[in-house]
């Protein structure tokens, strides 16, 4: 389950940004400070065996990641859905920075490791990308998207995609069984010139053919538009630089206040002030 949430790009660069864009800030200063934490891959592991406790299966996985992972092999670890796929995506759905702390080791090198895909693909074109990405919605939830055209939105996790529509169109139609949920398709256009985190995944999937595209959880996105064709909701998105502009005119509003914050006491702040 993909989560969303909506900011006014205008209202955030004109009012206390840490009231009004809680979310979009949480996701930008989370990375900074997992970043600036050395990472731990005991204290991860023992976590992981905490988390699985009484399942063999599991526990059998964990004990060859301990003895086999290399830092360069995260977007293949994660893409295969395993223990730390589930962990990793339910503390960035709620916001449980307690939680992701425990898997910094891991966090840190999928970071780092789509910042190195980024730069790679920027280097080999500098043509605009589309990608998609199929799901289903309720009436609710595309009036929302509605509401908020022209607006940034901010993904609760990372997003995965593909460069071939008829895949995602074809994937999200057949999945939809409940009558009151909607398939929606989302068109990403991405500027490989823009200082956004993703990359391709193509040198770790099973499909040489198709080049999926994988969004970090840092990526701001601008809603362009939400139309309704016979079989979907097609909503288009463009990736954004203001998730970063906003992050730096919160960051040099507090220090005006307050100097000489590390970011790890500026992002307890935050965390304090939206009540988490």
């Amino acid at each position: 389950m993909v989560r969303f949430s909506f900011f006014d790009h205008n209202v955030g660069l004109t009012q206390d940004l840490s009231k009004q864009t809680t979310d979009l800030l949480w996701f930008q200063l989370e990375q900074d400070v997992i970043l600036q934490i050395p990472g731990n891959k005991q204290e991860m592991i023992d976590a992981c065996r905490l988390y699985y406790r009484g399942n063999p299966k599991v526990l059998k996985m964990i004990d060859h990641f301990k003895n086999e992972y290399r830092s360069d092999e995260a977007i293949q670890t994660y893409l295969k859905k395993s223990f730390l796929y589930k962990i990793v995506n339910k503390a960035l759905r709620i916001k449980d920075f307690d939680e992701l702390d425990k898997f910094r080791c891991f966090v840190k090198d999928l970071i780092e490791n789509i910042a190195c895909g980024h730069r790679k693909m920027s280097q080999s074109t500098k043509e605009p990308l589309f990608v998609y990405r199929g799901m289903k919605m309720n009436q609710d939830e595309i009036g929302k998207f509605k509401e908020n055209e022209g607006n940034l939105v901010s993904i609760h996790g990372l997003l995965e995609t593909t460069s071939i529509r008829s895949t995602a169109l074809t994937q999200v139609i057949k999945v939809v069984r409940e009558t009151h949920m909607i398939p929606v398709l989302l068109e990403i256009e991405s500027d490989l010139n823009h200082n956004a985190s993703f990359t391709d995944t193509i040198q770790c999937g099973d499909l040489p053919s198709e080049k999926d595209i994988l969004f970090d959880s840092n990526v701001t996105f601008r809603l362009e538009k939400v139309k309704t064709d016979e079989k979907v909701v097609l909503m288009a998105l463009k990736v954004s630089t203001d998730g970063e502009t906003i992050k730096q005119k919160y960051i040099e509003d507090t220090h005006r206040q307050i100097e000489n914050l590390s970011m790890k006491i500026l992002f307890g702040r935050l965390m304090c002030d939206i009540g988490l």
